[in-house]
Formats: structure tokens, C-alpha cells, sequence
């Protein structure tokens, strides 16, 4: 084709003039009408990139008036030098094979279509140098890349097309934050204020006090203050979409540490049933080591092991330890919740929806120095890596344990497969797949993840003896949703709780009842105080207790059915029933029942809180957001309320005093080996050193108490009562052994607030028992009294 360009002696089609370029002596491609743009032009342009010369010709420029200059070209002049030869390829293509069939012959007659001609424009211009590349063209003047319209002659030009407007920047990333590090400062600025007002009011609270409504009976306006700005607060962070979500979740955090640091105003460790676990950290600390045959606590040391080591190791000692346990333990409990919902949503703002309710619901959260504190904490632990980095997968192939796992996979399909109800619940649906199932890719490896649940499970079981129970129902109820986990992780569980079960076999089998298979009994025995309905104040707390109970409950069902069935959360909702089989096996001393809602909490919490997450999409202007802030402060307001009753309505029995820890030292360090210890209740601190192992009885049990006693329960005792009262006791001592009778003023507001006797009597009663001839007066610091009681005769 070069060569027909630059040879000026090329014949033109026949019967046309050379210079002519319309082409009407050949045939042509017809052209759909609608794709016809106009003439076509042909320019010097088109011919060099034809032979791929393109980018010798300059651009046209444009004149001052905008359109296409018009200066005439110079004439071309024939080249005297010769292109340079094309080579032919190296490369050569495959040798086509010749086809197997012949091919029809074309007859004579039919005309043969002539090549088509090269197409020559009427003169030639010349090959000018390359141009020295240019500049790159300002964002004002086109591009020399895109075809200038030109006006053909007689014809006004066309329109040129109007500058694209240039966008305005975008706001940088700290305008962008701007807004929400406004409103993160004036929430802190908020909770400072909040803090002071604590702060202020905690110097305020008299202890000594407390009367039957508890904490209440004792907190200044400001504490109250400084609660409801904290509510405000969170209301407003939960509801406006502009504050950062961690401002919600640290006002939940502050709330924990005003309502449950009020336990640091107490001088010595709360609640009187710390004070045994006290006495074990401390035998273990003494002769370090625990030996099986003492008493239960030895045989499941988990806890009491590890808080010995960190007091060895700190220098703090072990009750000082105790004392900052409650607000330290429930700091736990919440972000453990937290560490769970995450898995179960990724709205940061249901998040700390749930925070905030399982604060306000768990009246009953075990947060002092006991194992089940930390085996509550665990299982949330657990649970929540479970849910969010062990998804469900088959179990072993091989060995016993494949086995069982096929054999529990294959009768969970058949079940799934019979119950409509249970193929639902087993059903991912795309809300599941996005929220919390895609956040395992951020987590660790499912190996290491399943690594640390067994870690965590046999912490769990060398420390409490109940809580695998709810671990292996909560485990065994994901894989047989198939949400979580696999089949052998809770048979792994159960085979850890079997294990430490034969360890400690010698002691079970001989003081302890591992199932009771009564439903109405268990219930029947759970639950139960006192004989009679106590005071006032402690069945106004007993009442609220409920009330905040059913309240939970209910709306967590209501959650469920306006925003969770929507999503598919009906498994969470058969996660917060399973806790209720305990019932089932077990009565628990009594505490069966509490220790079904106090596992129910964290799931029902979450349930409950898409009612103050949940997007409304009615109430999103300016006066609807408003209306939900106020709605979520009074309902915040409601719940705290019935809280201080429910959960810090019993301080004044809970409340030690040091005077009967004094008290309770004395009798352990002097008392003679084998003396019995009578109380008037048992809500006293209790055994509290390593030498309590010499004062427990056959039956490993303290003395009596003088008035659970059917001859004295619910009777107001006198003087005439004496007599009666010191025969009980020569009735509990045996032969030569020493008597002492142990009175505070804890076991004074227990007998009187739960009904065992009237109000008033018993310090009456004490002053007559010291009179008698037989009794002398041990130890006496304050209203804390150790008396000695000498045989008779």
C-alpha cells in the first residue's frame, strides 16, 4: 500500500479521473440510515495512519474566532528518498492444510469482483518531519485528540458543546470528622461533669445507715444526678446517627462503675459468702496446696488458686483483692457481652444497646470473688469466639468421636428435616451471612480459636462445679442449629466435667447429690428465703426484683417479634431459653432458678435491645429523633429505678461490718481446735482463715443456727427463751467440746429482714443471753459479740 501512496503514476479506477475520490465506480456497503453521520472528509491525517505513519502531521490549531484555520498546505513535492523496505515477519504462520473435500468450481460466466481500489486524496501532502513532542494541553483547551467540527462553506458553524464543569473538591477526611469529633467532645465533656458529680456524692454515702430499701436509703440527689445525665447521655449517643458509636458504649461503661463502685465504700469485702472462698485463697497461700477431703471448695480450686497467685505475686492481700471485685467483675461481664453481640450484629449501635441493657437487667450478675464470677465470664468468652470465629463444620471421621459426630449429624438432619420449626431455625438466611458470619475472616485461625475455647472450658471446670452445664447446652444447641461450632466441641466439654466429676468422686459420692431428676421438687425448692414474708422494705425489693425480671423477659420477646423474627433471630431466642433445663436435673441448693436468668441475661439483652437500635423509619426528622431520646432516657429511667431496689436493695444484709470480721478472726486464731460456733443466722464472714478446717464438723458443717430452729423461728424471744436457747446448744456440742454463740449485726438485719424474727427483738433478746450465769462474754467490738457458753452444771 506504500507503495501505491507515493507513485504518482498509479491508474485510477477505470473511466474516473484520478484526482477524483467520490468512489461511484464501485459498489458499496449499503448504510443503515440511522447510522449515516454525515459526509465523510478525508484528511491527510487518515492516510498516514492508514500506513501507520500517524503523528507525523501537527494538529490543526485553531484561530482566535474558535474555528479551524484554514492555511493551504505547501505543495507536495516528490520524495526522493525511499521508505525504508518493510521486512517480512520472522515468524511464519502454519501451513494450512488443504481441505479433504473439493471445492465447487466457479463457472466462467460469473463475473469476478475487481480489488478494491486505494483511495488517493486529489493532491498529496508532503511528509513533513516529526514534531518535537508538545506540552500536555491545558484543561481549558481541547484535546488535539478529538475532531474540531469545521462549517462547510456557506454554513454557519456548528455549536460547540459547553465546558464540563469541574466538581468541587471533596471535604477533606478532617472536615468529614468534624462533626463527630464535636459531638465525641460534648459527650465528654458531659461525663465529666457526670464523674465529678459522682465523685462528690461518694463521699456522702453513710453506710451505717442503710435501712430494708438498701442503697437507696442512703444516696444523695447528686448520685441520682449524675445517674440521669449518664441515661441523657447514652440516649442521645444511641439514637443520633452522627455520634461516634463508642461514645454510647462508654457512657454504658461509666454506668457500670457508678452503680457498682459503690462497693469500694465498704472497709472490708462484701457479702458474708465471700468470706469462705477468702478462707480457702487463704489455705492454699498458708500450705500451698488443697487436699479433697476438706470440703468441696478444695476440689474444684480453679478461682481460689489464681487469686492466691496474684496476691503472692502483688503484695495486695487476697480480701483487699475481694473488696474490687464487684465493679471489676462486671466490667467484665459487659465487654464480654459486648465481645459477644459483635458476633451477632454489625450495628456498633445495637452493640451498645445490648451493653446497656444487660446492665440495667442483671440484677443478679455474680460479681463478687466466687467462682461462678469467673465461669460466667468465660462462657460468654466462649461463646462469643465460638459464634464469631469457629463456623460450623463436620467433626472428625475417624475414631470413636467420628463416629458419635456422624451418628449426632445424621439424627440432627432427620429432626431438622421432620420439624418445620427446627428447619427454620437451621436456615442462614442473608441478614446472618453478612452481620456476624463474615466477621470470622477477621479473627484468628478456626485452630487457634478452638484452642482457646478448650483452654477457657478447663478453667471453667476445675473452678465451678455448674456452670459446664449451661457451656454444654449452649455449645450443643449452636452445632444443632448448625450457627457455631461442631458436634464434638460440647462432647469435649462434658468429657473435661467428667474427669474433674472422677477426681473428686470420693467427696461427691459421699456429701453431694450430682442430679435430682424432679422438676416440681427442683422448683418447689428454688427460690425460698425465709418462713415468712419479712419486712416491708425487703418485700418491696423482692417485688421489684420480679418485676424488672418479667419486664427483661418481655421485652425481649417484643424485640424478637417486631424486629428479630424479621432477621432470622429466632435461634438467639432459643438460646435464651435452653438455661431453663436446669430445672430439669437440678435444684442447686435453691439458687436453681437465678442461675437460669442470670444465663438467660446476655441473650435476652440482645433481643431487648433492637427496640433502641432498630431503625424507625417514621421517627427519622429532627422532632422524631427527639421523641426516641426521650423514650430510651425515661425507659433508662424506669429500669435504673427498679435496679437500685433489685440489685443494691439488700446492702444492708449484704453489708459486712469490720467489727464482726474482727470478730470471726479472733474465734478462728484462739478458739480451741473442734469448738463449735453457733450463730444466730449464718450470714456471717464466716469461716475466714486457713485454720478453718478445724472447726468444721462430722458432717463438715459449722454449729446450728439458733433461729432457723423450728422452737424459735418467726417467735419474738425473751428472757424466758434463754433457757431454751442454751439447751439447743449443749444439743449441737458433743462430749468435752467448747460452745461459743457469734451475734453481729449482719445476722440481725438477715433474721429480721426475712421473717426468722420481728423487728427490734433480737437486741433485747442479746442483752438478756449475756445475763445468764452461764454464759461470758469472748470477744466484744461494737455490736459484734463472741460469747462462750460453759457446760451445764
Amino acid at each position: 500500500m506504500s507503495a501505491l501512496i507515493n507513485d504518482p503514476s498509479a491508474p485510477g479506477p477505470a473511466g474516473s479521473d484520478p484526482g477524483d475520490d467520490s468512489g461511484r465506480h464501485r459498489r458499496r456497503k449499503p448504510v443503515v440510515p440511522a447510522q449515516r453521520r454525515g459526509p465523510r472528509t478525508v484528511r491527510p491525517a487518515d492516510i498516514l495512519a492508514a500506513a501507520g505513519l500517524e503523528g507525523l502531521v501537527p494538529a490543526p490549531r485553531r484561530s482566535a474566532e474558535g474555528e479551524q484555520a484554514t492555511t493551504a498546505l505547501p505543495p507536495v513535492e516528490p520524495s526522493t528518498t525511499a521508505l525504508p523496505a518493510v521486512e517480512p515477519p520472522t515468524s511464519r504462520l502454519p501451513a494450512v492444510e488443504p481441505p479433504t473435500t473439493a471445492v465447487p468450481a466457479v463457472p466462467r460466466s460469473a463475473p469476478r469482483r475487481p480489488p478494491a481500489p486505494v483511495r488517493r486524496p486529489a493532491s498529496r501532502p508532503a511528509l513533513p518531519r516529526p514534531a518535537p513532542p508538545r506540552a500536555a494541553p491545558s484543561p481549558s483547551v481541547p484535546s488535539p485528540s478529538v475532531p474540531i467540527p469545521v462549517a462547510a462553506p456557506g454554513r454557519p458553524a456548528a455549536p460547540q458543546p459547553a465546558p464540563t464543569p469541574v466538581p468541587a473538591p471533596a471535604p477533606s477526611s478532617a472536615e468529614q470528622r468534624s462533626p463527630g469529633r464535636r459531638s465525641a467532645a460534648v459527650h465528654l465533656g458531659v461525663l465529666a461533669v457526670a464523674a465529678g458529680l459522682w465523685a462528690f456524692s461518694m463521699g456522702r454515702i453513710d453506710l451505717a445507715a442503710l435501712d430494708d430499701y438498701g442503697l437507696v436509703s442512703v444516696l444523695p440527689v447528686t448520685f441520682l444526678v449524675a445517674l440521669g445525665t449518664v441515661l441523657g447521655a447514652f440516649a442521645w449517643a444511641v439514637v443520633r446517627r452522627g455520634t461516634p458509636p463508642w461514645v454510647a458504649q462508654l457512657h454504658v461503661l461509666a454506668l457500670v462503675v457508678f452503680l457498682h463502685g459503690t462497693a469500694m465504700l465498704n472497709a472490708v469485702p462484701k457479702f458474708a459468702y465471700a468470706y469462705k472462698h477468702l478462707a480457702v485463697i487463704d489455705y492454699i497461700q498458708t500450705f500451698g496446696d488443697v487436699h479433697r477431703n476438706v470440703d468441696i471448695y478444695h476440689n474444684w480450686p480453679g478461682l481460689f488458686a489464681a487469686v492466691a497467685l496474684v496476691s503472692d505475686v502483688s503484695g495486695i492481700p487476697a480480701p483487699t483483692l475481694a473488696n474490687g471485685m464487684v465493679p471489676f467483675f462486671m466490667l467484665c461481664h459487659v465487654l464480654a457481652v459486648r465481645y459477644l453481640a459483635r458476633g451477632l450484629t454489625r450495628d456498633p449501635r445495637r452493640v451498645a444497646a445490648t451493653m446497656f441493657v444487660f446492665v440495667l437487667g442483671s440484677w443478679l450478675a455474680p460479681t463478687y470473688v466466687a467462682p461462678q464470677s469467673l465461669g460466667y465470664f468465660l462462657t460468654l468468652v466462649i461463646v462469643g469466639t465460638v459464634v464469631r470465629f469457629v463456623p460450623s463444620r463436620p467433626g472428625p471421621r475417624r475414631g470413636p468421636l467420628g463416629a458419635l459426630s456422624r451418628g449426632l449429624q445424621r439424627g440432627t438432619d432427620r429432626m431438622t428435616e421432620r420439624f418445620r420449626v427446627l428447619r427454620a431455625l437451621t436456615e442462614r438466611d442473608a441478614v446472618q451471612e453478612t452481620t456476624s458470619f463474615s466477621l470470622r475472616a477477621a479473627g484468628p485461625p478456626r485452630a487457634l480459636a478452638v484452642a482457646l475455647v478448650l483452654a477457657m472450658a478447663a478453667a471453667i471446670v476445675v473452678s465451678h462445679q455448674l456452670t459446664p452445664f449451661f457451656l454444654v447446652v449452649a455449645l450443643s444447641v449452636l452445632a444443632f442449629l448448625r450457627r457455631a461450632g461442631s458436634w464434638w466441641l460440647p462432647v469435649a466439654v462434658v468429657a473435661l466435667t467428667v474427669g474433674q466429676i472422677v477426681l473428686s468422686w470420693d467427696y461427691v459420692a459421699a456429701h453431694q447429690t450430682l442430679f435430682t431428676f424432679d422438676a416440681a421438687y427442683n422448683l418447689a425448692n428454688s427460690g425460698t428465703s425465709g418462713p415468712g414474708p419479712g419486712s416491708a422494705g425487703h418485700q418491696f425489693v423482692g417485688l421489684t426484683s420480679r418485676v424488672l425480671s418479667v419486664v427483661l423477659v418481655l421485652a425481649a420477646g417484643l424485640g424478637w417479634f417486631l424486629v428479630g423474627r424479621h432477621r432470622r433471630e429466632s435461634w438467639i431466642l432459643l438460646l435464651a431459653l435452653t438455661p431453663a433445663t436446669l430445672i430439669l436435673v437440678q435444684s442447686y441448693g435453691g439458687e436453681g432458678v437465678y442461675r437460669i436468668y442470670v444465663f438467660m441475661c446476655p441473650w435476652l439483652a440482645y433481643l431487648a435491645s433492637g427496640l433502641l437500635a432498630a431503625p424507625v423509619h417514621r421517627l427519622r426528622s429532627r422532632a422524631g429523633e427527639l421523641v426516641r431520646i426521650g423514650a430510651t432516657t425515661v425507659a433508662g429511667l424506669v429500669a435504673t429505678a427498679l435496679l437500685l431496689f433489685a440489685g443494691f436493695g439488700l446492702d444492708r444484709v449484704n453489708a459486712i461490718q469490720p467489727q464482726e470480721v474482727d470478730a470471726a478472726r479472733w474465734f478462728e486464731s484462739t478458739a480451741t481446735p473442734g469448738s463449735l460456733l453457733t450463730m444466730l443466722m449464718s450470714n456471717y464472714p464466716i469461716p475466714l482463715t486457713a485454720r478453718y478446717s478445724a472447726f468444721l464438723t462430722a458432717d463438715y458443717r459449722w454449729g446450728g443456727e439458733i433461729m432457723s430452729d423450728p422452737r424459735f423461728v418467726g417467735r419474738a424471744l425473751t428472757a424466758a427463751d434463754v433457757p431454751a436457747v442454751l439447751q439447743a446448744v449443749d444439743e449441737w456440742r458433743g462430749q468435752g467440746q467448747s460452745a461459743y454463740i457469734a451475734i453481729g449485726p449482719s445476722q440481725v438485719a438477715y433474721a429480721e429482714g426475712y421473717g426468722f424474727a420481728p423487728p427490734g427483738t433480737l437486741q433485747a433478746f442479746t442483752a438478756d443471753l449475756v445475763r445468764d450465769p452461764r454464759v461470758r462474754i469472748a470477744f466484744q467490738e461494737g455490736d459484734a459479740v463472741v460469747l462462750e457458753v460453759r457446760p451445764p452444771g
